[in-house]
């Protein structure tokens, strides 16, 4: 249930701009959308931000949201969401259900004279919120974390995904898989194993997301311009077209990435997630202040991957057999490494093994590497999951990467879009007046 009264600041009764911000309930979501939140707040705009219980009173502690009007839903997580990704991706898309609580908590805050909300920010696991949005008559805008590959590929699902794109619909409404080249106007080439096995089985999720995104009066993706023109560019056309069509106003795009600083949450558990203590983290840092520079391999797939123990097992073994240094951040899979592994490595001072952090998409594969040409694709992806990849393949990439001029060459890349990344979130950058934009567009409150 909601707890009230959660608020830095009382700014009650004060006329103005006011977001109802609703993060789908996983670490890495909520970090983003939290970093959204906190540069709207600094342009003035009263924040609610919805989040689990356990989360507000570490929140609550950052300096940084000292003087802003930045406030808190809270409820229990353990009598909303269930644990299990897809059950708690099920639950987001039913927010006025699960969520009736919180809007018993908005009509409290009313009548003791607090504004209600002039539009809500909602992450894209959360469509319901559109239905939200509706229902109080709000403006809702959509933000995607993950930046504009993947909003690209979702704001073309309706279409690609129910018998009107490549793929052959069946008669029990899923699709048949296409195995070979697959062109989504702003996307690079990819084949239909990219886009995974459920996306064609289990297809409900995309195409909801995507009509929620032709639905809403913007569209916040954490990119930036430079990085991405060709997606951003084609969602804005998108866009207007459906607008068009539907005889609605065209949803504005907002990139303001990259949200994603490095200074700014260092050492807080509430961004790197529960299962990689501080100790640990200090101690991964301090193993990675003693490696010579571009030396260290950093291996994640994300706390939401779980490896085979075959595939943990070859990659475990062609790393210590190279000699090289590296960062495994391994959540689920620790069990299946070779027995002794992470003793050996450890005192030998190359490697270290940490849990919890981020991830990447099959979707990002094709850009970081046909288009960006900042990595390498390792093994290839089959309707039934990734191939299993042999330790000599994982040699193979460990020796171009460290050691070859194509390596060399893709470091220099990374470096100039890291150049591009900072340029944009400097102050007057580009991103600044993206953020800038949005923050403008959010309604003021009139009553």
């Amino acid at each position: 249930m909601p707890s009230s009264g959660e608020s830095r600041l009382d700014h009650s009764g004060s006329k103005k701009k006011h977001a109802l911000v609703i993060p789908f309930q996983s670490h890495a979501h909520v970090a983003g959308i939290y970093r959204l939140a906190l540069r709207l707040a600094q342009r003035g705009v009263k924040i609610t931000l919805v989040v689990q219980a356990n989360d507000v009173s570490k929140i609550s502690k950052f300096e940084e949201l000292e003087g802003l009007d930045f406030n808190f839903i809270s409820y229990d997580e353990n009598t909303v969401f269930s644990h299990d990704f897809f059950q708690l991706l099920k639950s987001s898309f039913d927010l006025i259900k699960l969520f009736d609580p919180i809007f018993k908590e908005l009509e409290v805050r009313e009548k003791a004279g607090q504004p209600q909300p002039t539009c809500i920010i909602y992450d894209r696991y959360c469509v319901g919120a559109v239905d939200i949005a509706k229902k109080i008559g709000v403006p809702s805008y959509i933000f995607y974390s993950c930046g504009a590959v993947h909003a690209r590929f979702l704001q073309e699902a309706p279409r690609m995904l129910t018998g009107k794109g490549p793929f052959p619909l069946k008669d029990d409404g899923t699709m048949e898989p296409v195995a070979g080249r697959v062109d989504i106007p702003g996307l690079p080439p990819m084949t239909g194993p990219d886009l995974l096995e459920n996306t064609f089985t289990d297809p409900w999720w995309r195409i909801r997301i995507g009509q929620a995104m032709a639905q809403s009066s913007g569209v916040i993706i954490n990119t930036f311009y430079e990085l991405e023109k060709p997606q951003i560019d084609e969602i804005r056309r998108q866009c207007a077209e459906q607008a068009a069509a539907s005889g609605r106003k065209t949803s504005e795009v907002f990139p303001v990435g990259p949200l994603s600083e490095a200074a700014t949450f260092k050492d807080r558990s509430f961004v790197q997630g529960a299962s990689a203590g501080s100790s640990e983290r200090a101690e991964s840092l301090q193993w990675l202040d003693s490696q010579r520079p571009h030396s260290v391999l950093y291996i994640c797939l994300g706390s939401w991957v779980r490896w085979k123990p075959s595939q943990v097992e070859e990659l475990a073994i062609s790393l210590e057999a190279s000699g090289q240094s590296f960062l495994w951040v391994l959540s689920r899979s620790q069990e299946a490494l070779p027995a002794g592994f992470e003793d050996r490595v450890r005192e030998s001072g190359k490697g270290y093994v940490a849990s919890g952090w981020n991830a990447e998409q099959p979707l990002n594969c094709r850009y970081i590497v046909d288009v960006l040409k900042v990595g390498i694709q390792v093994g290839h992806m089959t309707f039934a999951g990734p191939a299993l990849v042999k330790r000599d393949e994982f040699q193979r990439v460990f020796r171009t990467l460290l050691e070859d001029d194509e390596g060399e060459a893709m470091r220099s890349r990374a470096q100039q879009l890291k150049l591009k990344a900072e340029e944009a979130v400097a102050a007057g950058g580009v991103t600044q007046r993206v953020l800038d934009e949005l923050a403008e567009m959010i309604p003021v409150q009139t009553a």
